[in-house]
């Protein structure tokens, strides 16, 4: 018998994060293939690195219309959307509404999150991440994460940040990312985010950089509103501390009440009672938060 994934995290996630997540296991439920039978709400998976926000929606939309499908018939739509884009090299919880589900999205696109993300210093690039090309370098040291600690107060609370070029953002309709790879660097105006959570640790790890991180590499810990840039947060952050830096790994670890432990791991997502199932366990999840 396949076991229930309803509300577990893949296996890879569970030995990467540095959250303790726990695994739980159910009999399995069989859902009928009637788009009836496909349960209304909001759940949450975990999104590896590679795949994007939309690659994630599409994947489960189609592992729910292609189960329902009736041969010779019309396929039946099944609406499934996000709360809140991860960038494709980020990992970590991203929300999916499925059915009427999809109607409480904006307020998960606005609402808290929680992050975990290792910096780099020394090393800044154009997309302010790995992905990017370095652009310059920058003396630091030991003192230099002193002096970041110490800015950590300017950059909690309601704060203003100029978006990164490399954004989904649009200027006079076009995408500033499809602006970025033309060459081209537009002004952007700073916009009004909150931070409710900033701190700095080393005793966590995310992806390939195992704990305790060391120079040149540094963790945050940030809890903030929707629309914030971490990765532009540890450029701002390590600029001001007299270096430069970029952003080498992200991972989304709370959104709305939804945590790493509440995750659908991504080799459940193409099996249709798993996808049922963890949908039907998440309501109780959102009730109480």
């Amino acid at each position: 018998m396949r076991p229930l994934l309803a509300m577990v995290v893949c296996t890879r996630a569970l030995l990467r994060s540095s959250t303790r997540m726990s695994l739980t296991t159910a009999p399995q439920k069989t859902f009928e293939r009637t788009k009836e039978a496909i349960p209304d709400g909001v759940c949450c998976v975990y999104k590896p690195p590679g795949w994007t926000s939309s690659n994630v929606v599409s994947k489960i939309r189609g592992t729910l219309e292609r189960a329902i499908r009736i041969k010779g018939e019309k396929r039946q739509k099944v609406k499934v959307g996000h709360g809140g884009t991860l960038d494709p090299n980020a990992r970590g919880c991203l929300v999916i509404g499925v059915g009427t589900g999809c109607r409480l999205m904006q307020s998960y696109l606005k609402g808290g999150k929680e992050y975990f993300a290792i910096g780099k210093l020394g090393e800044a690039t154009d997309t302010l991440d790995s992905e990017g090309n370095v652009t310059s370098t920058q003396p630091y040291d030991d003192s230099t994460l002193q002096r970041m600690e110490a800015l950590l107060p300017q950059f909690t609370g309601d704060i203003l940040q100029i978006p990164p070029m490399y954004s989904a953002l649009h200027k006079d309709g076009k995408r500033l990312y499809d602006l970025a790879r033309q060459g081209l660097e537009v002004e952007r105006e700073a916009r009004q985010v909150s931070v409710s959570r900033l701190r700095m640790v080393d005793d966590r790890g995310v992806g390939s950089h195992e704990a305790p991180l060391s120079l040149p590499f540094f963790g945050l810990d940030v809890e903030c509103s929707g629309g914030t840039y971490i990765r532009t947060l540890i450029d701002d952050l390590a600029r001001e501390a007299g270096s430069c830096g970029h952003m080498v790994e992200l991972e989304r670890t709370r959104q709305g009440p939804f945590g790493l432990e509440h995750c659908l791991g991504d080799e459940a997502w193409g099996d249709f009672d798993a996808v049922c199932a963890h949908v039907e366990a998440s309501r109780a999840i959102v009730e109480d938060g």
